[in-house]
């Protein structure tokens, strides 16, 4: 009876890695949205609902604002160093992971033509080479990729739109691998960021200390 229950249990393990997943990334311009879909159902993930706060009677028992998070600067230091680290594990998946949606709007605009012509033409230069390097290593399913030049405004526009899909088993091999690898990066990244910013608070303990004020350059 046991191994009868242990093979109810494998089956149904692996039917549950056969399921088809996928992450929808949206850029309108202005804000970037993350929605994961198991099916018919889309749960947003980026941004966040805010809940709504009742303002407190007192205002000495506010709540004390959030210290500010790490600048972009930062943030981008370390989304370039999971980049590699991210291809790395999804090496093997490459041909399984499906993009089901792959959209790009970009308008090239300024006070300039002659920038900005040179400017269109190494965008297209560089799609062109970024392109045949997704359709190698991936399935794109529906692409739509448009850029235009509009010598009339003054402000560049981008929007862009991704869809993945992948079954659980292989979102669970890629966690797996991935996670580790990107743990000792994220570790690594934070004692850096708080070596920088013990650096700077001793630079300005000491102006302070000589009657200084800190430089900001």
């Amino acid at each position: 009876m046991g191994w009868v229950i242990l093979a109810c249990i494998l089956a149904a393990l692996l039917l549950v890695s056969l399921i088809r997943v996928g992450a929808d990334a949206d850029y309108d311009g202005a804000q970037l949205t993350v929605r994961l879909r198991v099916g018919p159902v889309h749960l947003r993930v980026y941004p966040m609902k805010k809940k709504r706060e009742k303002p407190p009677a007192d205002p000495e028992t506010a709540p004390k604002k959030p210290s500010p998070g790490p600048e972009k600067g930062a943030l981008f230091s370390l989304l370039r160093a999971l980049l590699p680290v991210a291809l790395r594990a999804a090496g093997s998946l490459r041909r399984r992971i499906s993009v089901d949606r792959l959209e790009a709007r970009i308008l090239l605009a300024g006070s300039d033509p002659a920038a900005v012509a040179t400017a269109f033409g190494s965008v297209n230069a560089m799609l062109g080479m970024v392109l045949p390097l997704l359709e190698q290593n991936f399935r794109i399913r529906q692409r739509d990729i448009r850029t235009a030049v509009d010598f009339q405004r003054t402000h560049s526009e981008l929007s862009a739109g991704v869809a993945l899909s992948l079954t659980v088993g292989q979102g669970v091999s890629f966690a797996l691998r991935f996670g580790f690898q990107a743990l000792g990066v994220l570790l690594r990244w934070r004692r850096q960021q708080n070596e920088t910013k013990k650096q700077v608070t001793d630079t300005t303990e000491r102006a302070v200390a000589y009657g200084k004020e800190p430089s900001h350059q």
